[in-house]
C-alpha cells in the first residue's frame, strides 16, 4: 500500500513537470497569453 502511494506522488511530480515542459508549445499553438496558460496547470494539476 505505500509503495502505490509512493508511485502516486512520483507520477503527480512528473505529469506537474511534463506539463510544464509542454506549456510554451500549447501557448503557440493555442494562441495563449501567459496568464492563460496558468490557467491550464491550474485546471490540470488538482485532480491527479
Amino acid at each position: 500500500m505505500m509503495a502505490a502511494a509512493m508511485l502516486a506522488s512520483c507520477l503527480a511530480i512528473i505529469d506537474g513537470s511534463v506539463t510544464n515542459v509542454e506549456l510554451p508549445a500549447m501557448g503557440k499553438n493555442l494562441g495563449g497569453h501567459a496568464s492563460d496558460l496558468s490557467w491550464i496547470i491550474n485546471a490540470y494539476l488538482p485532480p491527479l
